[in-house]
């Protein structure tokens, strides 16, 4: 696992438009996916221990591991 990169390309959305990473200032990453419901855009969570070795060429499986972790990761915070 490497750490998350600032405006770094991501895999494609669930809704089946390209996403890119976005780190905050205090270095907490989130997948940002601008066309999210209808423009309205979406942030999810990414996990802390960083992004696996294959990103952004990742399984759907692969993401939706990722998103369960980092999700569960925020709502303990």
């Amino acid at each position: 696992m490497s750490k998350w990169i600032d405006k770094e390309h991501g895999p494609e959305c669930f809704c089946g438009m390209p996403t890119g990473v976005y780190v905050d200032s205090d270095g907490k990453a989130g997948l940002l996916c601008i066309f999210h419901d209808t423009e309205a855009g979406a942030i999810f969570p990414l996990p802390k221990d960083g992004r696996p070795d294959n990103w952004p060429d990742i399984s759907r499986e692969e993401l939706n591991e990722i998103m369960k972790r980092g999700s569960e990761e925020d709502q303990e915070e």
